[in-house]
């Protein structure tokens, strides 16, 4: 089965299975690539749970496991960073 890849090299689930993306959509990670290049409301840094809020409010759930916004930042190509100490 050929997958299709994220940038980082990890297969898309839902191409993988042959199953549809009802999480993570293409219409939901175009709009949180745009979202990403601002700041979250809190003015802090994008975190696992904020993107998750906000894939939720996208797509008018309660709620998305904070796992799905991990997914979504390694999609939009983000990867784990830590902030320098000033």
């Amino acid at each position: 089965m050929d997958a299709k890849r994220t940038p980082q090299g990890g297969t898309i689930a839902s191409e993988f299975t042959g199953s549809t993306a009802r999480v993570l959509t293409a219409e939901v990670l175009a709009k949180l690539r745009v979202r990403l290049k601002e700041p979250p409301d809190d003015g802090g840094l994008w975190t696992s749970a904020k993107v998750a809020a906000f894939i939720a409010r996208e797509l008018g759930l309660e709620k998305v496991a904070v796992q799905r916004g991990w997914e979504a930042l390694k999609a939009c190509g983000m990867s784990i960073q830590t902030p320098r100490k000033t």
